[in-house]
C-alpha cells in the first residue's frame, strides 16, 4: 500500500471548518480540537487560537480582554 501525506495546514483548515459547523456538538468540537492540537504540537506548528466571533460580545474586539460572552463556548475556536 502506498504512503500518503497531508499538509498540516490542510488538516488545520479542515478542523477549523468543522469547529465552525453550526450543527456540531461540544463533544465533537472538543475531540477535534484535541486531535488538532496534538498534531500541531507534534509538528512544532502550534500558533494558538482565538474564539470564534460568535463567542464575543458586541462589538467584537479581538484584542480586548473581558469581551467574551459570560456563557461562551470554549470549543468554538479558530486555530492559527
Amino acid at each position: 500500500m502506498a504512503r500518503h501525506t497531508i499538509k498540516v495546514e490542510e488538516v488545520k483548515a479542515r478542523a477549523n471548518t468543522m469547529l465552525a459547523a453550526p450543527d456540531s456538538t461540544p463533544e465533537a468540537r472538543a475531540a477535534i480540537a484535541t486531535l488538532l492540537e496534538s498534531v500541531l504540537f507534534a509538528t512544532d506548528q502550534y500558533g494558538g487560537f482565538k474564539y470564534q466571533i460568535s463567542e464575543w460580545n458586541e462589538p467584537a474586539l479581538w484584542d480586548t480582554e473581558g469581551m467574551l460572552k459570560k456563557d461562551y463556548d470554549d470549543t468554538r475556536r479558530v486555530y492559527y
